[in-house]
């Protein structure tokens, strides 16, 4: 009886810092789409290790480097774009292409960004797989 009423607890966002949480929830879902990050959380509801994971990537990925003043949100993307490619982070890169996309840029601003974010070093395939990858971020669904 007790593990059933232990399983059936549902985590709950927690954070350390609640306004930067606030901010980065909300750019969170401007980048990649409420459904998307509702999602995110959905699935970490029955977890505590992965809601804390959530309440991380909102709290510091979002809140605190998203939020920082300096930078525009196209520039972050930008950038975002050439590390995720250079790190072959397939999965990743197409979901901030859409993101890219809900901040303003454009098809045409993207491609220096596929087509220079590698170093020479990176070998061929991992550019590749990044153009293969980003290119899909064009033609599926986008998020609102």
């Amino acid at each position: 009886m007790a593990k059933a009423k232990a399983a059936a607890k549902k985590a709950k966002p927690n954070p350390r810092n609640k306004k930067l949480y606030d901010e980065g929830m909300k750019v969170r879902k401007a980048v990649l789409g409420a459904a998307y990050v509702d999602n995110s959380l959905a699935g970490a509801a029955n977890d505590d290790f992965m809601m804390s994971f959530q309440d991380i990537t909102t709290e510091y990925c979002w809140g605190y480097a998203w939020t920082r003043p300096g930078l525009s949100k196209k520039t972050r993307s930008m950038l975002n774009l050439a590390m995720l490619a250079a790190l072959n982070r397939g999965p990743e890169l197409k979901l901030h292409v859409n993101g890219a996309l809900n901040n303003g840029l454009t098809k045409e601003e993207l491609k220096p960004v596929r087509r220079k974010p590698l170093p020479r070093s990176a070998c061929a395939p991992r550019r590749i797989g990044a153009m293969t990858r980003s290119s899909c971020g064009f033609v599926c669904p986008r998020s609102p």
